[in-house]
């Protein structure tokens, strides 16, 4: 009796509970010192007007995004008093900054270290040569890549490839959950670690609230596993929380390495089911890619030591490793926000942009700057074959709201959007022409393209670009395609919730 009482009481009375407590505590603290300034309210008005107007003007001339600026201009107007506190409290936050210092000290990281990008020609060349250039990687040939839906087999191979690491094990993720997955990577970790193989291991503070235990940075170092987390989640009014390592990186020995969408959690092999059947796409690197993602977990490892000298990547980058037959190009990349640089977005609009066939998008979220838009719509007026498979069973409602708000644009151009019926697609992926294709942690959102950390790889002509497109083909006879009709028949109410919805997207 005792054990249940004190079960029930540790998932009520845990980290979650808590920081959602003192939260709301802050949050009323600020809306009661607001109301007090109410008995002053002709003197109140009237400074807020001014000091929002001048708020308004100086973020019309930040060099930000668009949306950004109509998203947090919009409420400082319409609500001073509470918009202009908000802003000066937090709104540096807005622009995608990080610690400077932080972001400074990776970037720097990232540029010292000597990349051999093979010389390319042809149409793909310059798209390339832009991740060479500003995503600090390399281009190389002699890769061989899988392409999964992530399921048992995908696990199998993934779980066999620890058991054959030799020096070290790398593993970067968003969210790592305590179930049926992580407990049988867990065991390999500690058996390798008594073996003398190198296991570190990063995550996301944010990302795994409420499916590890707050200490279990401090667990995992105690088996011999250097563990760090990202951005650890304090029960503090702030919008420094939108900074998130959303990466999804796994690589043994600089010679394997996977990426894509999926996380270490049990939904994501459809052991359990939030939303419906789970749909994940994920990419296995063995060849010379593999050692660009060794670049990118230890820039980033790195770059959370403050005020220490870096250690030396050279022990982590094999200088030979055998090459494959099976052909194609493959480009690895980071992104990171707080610099002047949005790969992940521009490697998407590369892409589309450069297509002349087809463009195959999947995206559990829809929520993109013009930039994108434009993109996408004018390669469908074009007379491209575009598509978009998105999820029918969403995971965040007021999300899925901001996606099907896109709709009658996307329609009228000429796109094709489809809704995955069974349930949730988490994929991320792009393929153009049935040649170039892109798998990646990057969503068709704001969140992703400028305030979190993403990674992915550009592919041409491999093996698992065609596997790709197959499966994004056969994927579709599971979906439902939306009409014009769909968004017509819609009620008037929602779509005045979708355009307010929409327009602070942004902020999401």
């Amino acid at each position: 009796m005792k054990k249940t009482v004190k079960s029930v009481f540790a998932k009520i009375i845990n980290r979650t509970s808590i920081t959602v407590v003192l939260i709301v505590l802050q949050a009323l603290v600020l809306i009661s010192w607001l109301t007090r300034l109410s008995e002053y309210a002709g003197y109140v008005d009237g400074i807020s007007r001014v000091l929002a107007l001048i708020t308004a003007l100086y973020i019309i001339n930040r060099p930000d995004n668009p949306g950004f600026k109509l998203a947090i201009i919009v409420p400082i107007l319409a609500f001073p008093i509470i918009g202009v506190p908000f802003y000066l409290l937090f709104g540096n936050s807005l622009r995608g900054m990080l610690n400077r210092q932080f972001v400074g000290r990776y970037n720097e990281l990232a540029a010292a270290v000597e990349h051999s990008s093979e010389e390319l020609s042809g149409a793909f060349a310059p798209q390339a040569a832009f991740l060479t250039r500003n995503a600090c990687t390399s281009a190389s040939t002699g890769n061989n890549t899988r392409y999964f839906n992530v399921d048992e087999t995908f696990f199998a191979a993934f779980l066999e490839d620890l058991r054959s690491a030799k020096q070290y094990i790398f593993l970067e993720y968003f969210i790592i959950g305590e179930g049926y997955m992580w407990d049988s990577i867990l065991p390999i970790l500690k058996r390798k670690v008594d073996e003398g193989v190198e296991v570190r291991v990063i995550y996301d503070d944010l990302g795994c609230l409420g499916r590890i235990p707050d200490d279990y940075d401090a667990y995992l170092r105690r088996l011999g596993i250097a563990c760090r987390r990202f951005n650890v989640f304090l029960p503090v009014l702030s919008l420094n929380f939108n900074f998130r390592d959303h990466r999804k990186i796994a690589v043994i020995d600089g010679v394997t390495a996977y990426t894509g969408g999926f996380n270490l959690g049990d939904e994501y092999l459809n052991i359990t089911h939030p939303h419906g059947h789970w749909k994940d796409a994920a990419v296995r690197l063995h060849g010379p890619a593999a050692r660009e993602f060794s670049v990118l977990f230890l820039t980033f490892w790195n770059a959370m030591e403050r005020g220490s000298a870096s250690e030396d990547f050279a022990p982590y980058l094999p200088q030979y490793i055998p090459r494959t037959e099976q052909p194609g190009i493959c480009v690895p990349f980071g992104d990171i926000p707080g610099d002047e640089f949005k790969v992940g977005r521009d490697v998407y609009l590369n892409a589309i942009s450069r297509a002349r066939k087809s463009v195959y998008i999947t995206t559990p979220y829809f929520i993109v700057d013009s930039e994108t838009l434009s993109a996408i719509c004018l390669a469908a007026r074009n007379g491209l074959d575009v598509r978009i498979l998105v999820p029918h069973i969403p995971d965040k409602w007021y999300v899925f709201t901001v996606t099907r708000s896109f709709y009658p644009q996307l329609i009228e151009s000429g796109v094709q959007v489809y809704e995955y019926t069974p349930g949730f697609v988490h994929a991320k992926t792009v393929v153009v022409d049935d040649e170039v294709g892109i798998i990646s942690s990057v969503n068709f959102d704001y969140r992703s393209m400028y305030l979190q950390l993403e990674c992915g790889v550009l592919m041409q002509g491999t093996d698992a670009v065609h596997q790709l497109q197959e499966d994004y083909l056969e994927t579709l006879a599971h979906c439902e395609e939306i009409t014009p009709d769909f968004y017509r028949r819609v009620p008037l109410p929602v779509r005045i919730m979708r355009s307010v919805f929409r327009l602070l997207s942004p902020l999401m």
